[in-house]
């Protein structure tokens, strides 16, 4: 019988116990669905004081107490204590307990700002890893880090650690989620995370005169990963490289890009809680009703209920592009649909679309914040669904979009362009429309398709029975990660030059 795989999957969110973005949701989906082939993951994460509200709130079992230890950061031996639970699905998750750095109200800061001992925050739970495996007697074959306050971990394991028995052999997986995110702090940082002095250099993790979590991953892990195979080639570009271009293009032979995926038990009209009536491809009747309940939850005009409603669930941010709606609005309103809109985010964005809904009573429904029925509700009564991102490494809501027969309208970047395909009402293929340009002018060219297609019946069938037909589950995501890992273990640990792998499939509606 094949040796059982044995995985650590380090992140420092995972849902539906601490959740940010969407990284915590792949903390969820992935390690389950890697379980269910078979391999023994576990999840390390920080056990913040929302975290135990959050596993009263879901209902799950609470934490065992585990052994204590200590950690050294800074030349200080920081108690430590490992609690064990277990993640929706099964799968067992570490959490590391400190009361200094993680009994606070948030996960990385409060009130739109970071903690600023964030370094020494990430520092510790890096460094735990090798105690905190030791006291749950448990010796992984890869460490799977993701973003970068786990990004030192792959610097430890080929130096601080290299001489570990337990961790001789285990091998480095780093996933990048958001490369605009790095964990760059100041040179008085340094020495805090006890890696040699010969590696602060351009050549090694110093970042323009600071210290970079993220450099350190992207040199030393075995293998790297990002969310998508379209945006592995965006991040060795000056562009969309955040500065990291360069140290990126190294790496390329050691660099895939794996597309995240989607839970479909959570996000399934068929069989979904949060939706007045379920409906599938075959029978769509249900997404009428869906329509219905949504324009009476946002304080729409029925009577405009002919209209379609172009649908938004999003961070308010200028990645995400929502400003470049704003010169369309008045026209859009008045004249061609509806909007659903829930998100929160930059002031700014907030107080103009709370403006825009103010002189459009009736014909913009907005929430700011975050509702998770109300998310679903969009998903599922909505008919078009908006997503002009700057940039996006992969995209969940256009996944979503597709599984609820919802046309995405969407920038071609990143995820966004591995998943949905132009459709061609010619030949009937295709499941959304796309732009090309962070420009206004382009995005209206791709809603203006949309919304001329929306009052042809036979031809939107077609469209939202291919969108609907299209399989991105976990499933083929984690069976792309499992490749990576048995290739990783069979190999140096310099990987051969592997192009992007994985992406959606046909799936039977």
């Amino acid at each position: 019988m094949a040796k059982k795989l044995k995985v650590l999957y380090l992140t420092p969110e995972a849902a539906p116990l601490a959740k940010t973005g969407g990284l915590a949701d792949v903390a969820l989906f992935l390690p389950k669905s890697l379980r269910e082939l078979g391999v023994d993951i576990r999840v390390l994460m920080p056990f913040y004081q929302l975290v135990r509200e959050k596993i009263r709130d879901n209902g799950l079992p609470a934490p065992k107490p585990g052994p204590r230890f200590t950690v050294i950061v800074h030349g200080e031996l920081t108690p430590a204590r490992v609690h064990t639970a277990k993640l929706p699905g099964g799968v067992t998750l570490y959490l590391l307990e400190n009361e200094r750095f993680f009994s606070r109200a948030g996960v990385y800061g409060e009130a739109g700002f970071d903690y600023p001992d964030n370094h020494l925050r990430f520092i510790f739970f890096s460094a735990s890893v090798r105690a905190l495996l030791k006291a749950v007697d448990f010796t992984p074959d890869i460490i799977h880090a993701n973003e970068w306050p786990t990004g030192l971990v792959p610097a430890y394991l080929k130096t601080l650690w290299k001489d570990s028995p337990r961790l001789k052999g285990t091998r480095s997986l780093f996933t990048i989620h958001n490369v605009a995110y790095q964990g760059n702090f100041p040179l008085d940082v340094y020495p805090a995370t006890s890696l040699p002095w010969e590696l602060f250099s351009p050549a090694g993790v110093e970042f323009y005169g600071w210290v970079s979590f993220l450099k350190a991953a992207v040199l030393f892990a075995d293998l790297l990963t990002t969310v998508s195979p379209s945006h592995r080639e965006e991040i060795m570009t000056p562009e969309f490289g955040f500065g990291m271009d360069g140290v990126l293009r190294e790496r390329k032979a050691s660099l895939m890009g794996v597309l995240n995926g989607v839970d479909y038990k959570t996000w399934n009209p068929e069989a979904d809680p949060h939706i007045p009536a379920k409906f599938s491809a075959a029978n769509v009747a249900g997404k009428k009703r869906c329509k219905k309940r949504l324009i009476e939850e946002l304080g729409l005009d029925p009577s405009l209920g002919a209209r379609p409603i172009i649908g938004m669930v999003s961070r308010l941010a200028r990645q995400k592009g929502i400003d470049l709606i704003f010169p369309l609005l008045g026209h859009l309103l008045r004249n061609e649909a509806l909007l659903a809109v829930l998100g929160s985010g930059e002031g700014w964005l907030e107080e103009r679309l709370s403006a825009a809904a103010t002189e459009n009573p009736g014909r913009l429904g907005l929430k700011l914040g975050f509702d998770e029925g109300l998310a679903h509700r969009i998903e599922a009564g909505a008919d078009l669904f908006l997503m002009p991102s700057r940039y996006e490494p992969c995209g969940l809501n256009q996944l979503y979009s597709l599984r609820y027969g919802t046309a995405p309208v969407v920038a071609a970047t990143g995820g966004l362009k591995d998943t949905v395909e132009e459709f061609d009402p010619k030949t009937g293929e295709g499941t959304g429309f796309m732009f090309h340009e962070p420009a206004t002018e382009s995005l209206a060219l791709a809603l203006g398709k949309g919304l001329a297609l929306f009052g042809a019946k036979s031809i939107w069938r077609k469209l939202i029975r291919n969108a609907m037909g299209r399989d991105f589950s976990w499933e083929r995501a984690a069976g792309a990660y499992l490749e990576l890992y048995e290739g990783l273990m069979l190999r140096d640990t310099e990987p051969a030059e592997k192009g992007p792998v994985s992406r959606g499939t046909r799936r039977t509606p």
